[in-house]
């Protein structure tokens, strides 16, 4: 994309793998977009990232990735935030809606059932997260100059 000389690579851009000759390679087109990466609570790094509507999960160290989880959710785009002491808040568009789950820090298993966070997803937005371990998010509001700032305590 050309923006006044410069070069826009966005998060979410069509990824087209090619051979060494450059031809591009069908089996290999994707469209993924991720990019949180959220501190595992023992040793390492978790990210959260799409392709083709499913939610996947990838734990690496330095040593590089160790642990995927396939299909932790069904949407085109994911949030992965830390909360709380030991765990991460992986959240996606549902409708109108977030859908969201508390996610094992460490092992990255699902603790406890989905919620619902009463708040419009947007693609270019994210969660923050706070020292007393609660996430938030800033939403649309109900009125043309309003927000709605959705908060997730940790229990």
């Amino acid at each position: 994309m050309d923006n006044n000389a410069c070069v826009d690579i966005h998060e979410g851009d069509r990824v087209q793998a090619v051979s060494s000759s450059g031809a591009p390679m069908s089996q290999c087109a994707a469209q993924l977009w991720g990019g949180d990466l959220v501190m595992a609570s023992d040793v390492g790094y978790w990210t959260a990232y799409t392709h083709a509507g499913s939610i996947n999960l990838v734990h690496f160290t330095d040593a590089g990735p160790d642990q995927t989880i396939d299909g932790a959710g069904s949407a085109d785009h994911a949030k992965l935030v830390h909360h709380g002491d030991a765990h991460m808040l992986l959240a996606w568009e549902s409708g109108t809606a977030m859908s969201a789950k508390v996610l094992d820090g460490s092992t990255g298993a699902t603790i406890g059932s989905e919620i619902t966070i009463d708040v419009p997803d947007h693609n270019y937005q994210a969660f923050k997260a706070y020292q007393d371990g609660s996430v938030a998010y800033p939403g649309v509001g109900r009125g043309d100059s309003a927000i709605r700032v959705a908060r997730v305590i940790p229990c």
